[in-house]
């Protein structure tokens, strides 16, 4: 049983090892957007390790059973147990990652009361399928419901992997049989339908676009969710309304980084088109964007 703790400790302590010593050593050196990754997934293993001290039997019995190292490989490989993939989602397991993400958001007036904003999100991503299998996408992209009285539209969604399929690209027209809206007005694209047969090949990078439109009351706010790591993320504000608006965007804020965790755009100071890149994203993280009318400073 003591040989069995020891081994169960001594694993714990690769996770923390191997978690603590990629922060830092990302954290004194310029390693560009390899860095990125490597700090991303050191902040997996640091979570991991405290999963595996409260929460999950299941590495608690393997790394009694196995060597650190063993557990620690036997954890990240995609074939392990589903109950240990489920305990820590997708931080355990890198299956796709993002070089860049660039979101824009463009506000306008509805009309001339200037009492609902039309606030187009449009995102552009470029990923890695880093599986040993081919990657379809089967999601289900899911954008906020409207104000009252009004719809959420999708107006675009672009996918391209130049090589290995031809490229989709469906405007609303296109989309408009693959849309699904919920009871509460949010909407979502059914990708299985759209995507048809097209995947990526391993280690191949492709390309989305995902473009809607909500309509929203002068004071709101719309959380934007990172389902997988993001090397760069950058974050632009637009349109013919965004002089009359404050607009705050929040994201998580990374210890030791110098890039900005907030910025606060001021309409009657500022007014014009402007962007800001956050940094690193990692899985389960969210943007707040959150606007109301600009007050005189």
């Amino acid at each position: 049983m003591k040989n069995a703790t020891a081994r169960y400790t001594g694993g714990i302590f690769v996770l923390f090892a191997l978690g603590i010593g990629g922060e830092y050593a990302t954290s004194r050196s310029d390693w560009g957007a390899t860095g990125e990754l490597v700090r991303g997934l050191s902040e997996a293993l640091l979570v991991s390790g405290v999963l595996a001290l409260i929460v999950d039997p299941v590495l608690k019995r393997r790394m009694q059973d196995e060597s650190g190292w063993g557990a620690l490989f036997g954890y990240l490989n995609p074939d392990a147990p589903a109950s240990l993939r489920d305990a820590v989602g997708e931080l355990a397991k890198i299956s796709r990652y993002s070089k860049s993400c660039s979101w824009t958001i463009d506000f306008s007036w509805f009309d001339e009361s200037r009492q609902v904003l039309a606030v187009t999100l449009d995102v552009v991503n470029s990923e890695v399928n880093l599986d040993k299998n081919p990657y379809r996408p089967t999601g289900k992209p899911w954008v906020l419901a409207s104000t009252h009285g009004f719809q959420t539209e999708y107006l675009q969604y672009s996918l391209s992997c130049p090589g290995h399929f031809a490229p989709l690209d469906a405007d609303r027209t296109t989309l408009s049989p693959v849309v699904v809206t919920n009871g509460d007005g949010s909407i979502y694209i059914d990708l299985i339908r759209l995507v048809g047969n097209r995947t990526v090949p391993p280690g191949a990078t492709y390309d989305t676009r995902k473009r809607a439109r909500m309509y929203r009351h002068v004071s709101g706010y719309v959380p934007l969710h990172h389902g997988i790591f993001i090397e760069s993320l950058n974050m632009k504000l637009s349109g013919s309304a965004l002089s009359d608006l404050d607009v705050t965007i929040s994201h998580p804020k990374q210890k030791g980084r110098r890039l900005p965790s907030e910025w606060k755009h001021r309409g009657k100071e500022q007014g014009s088109a402007d962007s800001r890149n956050f940094g690193r994203a990692t899985p389960g993280q969210l943007t707040l964007v959150s606007w109301g009318f600009a007050r005189d400073i």
